[in-house]
């Protein structure tokens, strides 16, 4: 990740082209990771699922952190 300065006080960070390819990388994985877990499913109860999940983070009260 490279700082840059920004407008005013403001820092701008930015990925590096090392942190872009780590986080594609990253970004196979963790489809790899999903496909497994939820392979088991059957397609119709997988859209079901993430229907619901959005649903729920649809309604989700604020966080507090």
């Amino acid at each position: 990740m490279e700082r840059r300065p920004g407008h005013g006080r403001r820092i701008e960070h930015r990925l590096t082209p090392t942190g872009e390819q780590t986080l594609a990388a990253g970004h196979q994985v963790n489809e790899k990771v999903l496909e497994e877990c939820f392979s088991p499913l059957p397609a119709a109860d997988r859209a079901a699922l993430l229907g619901l999940l959005r649903q729920l983070n649809e309604e989700a009260p604020p966080s507090s952190t």
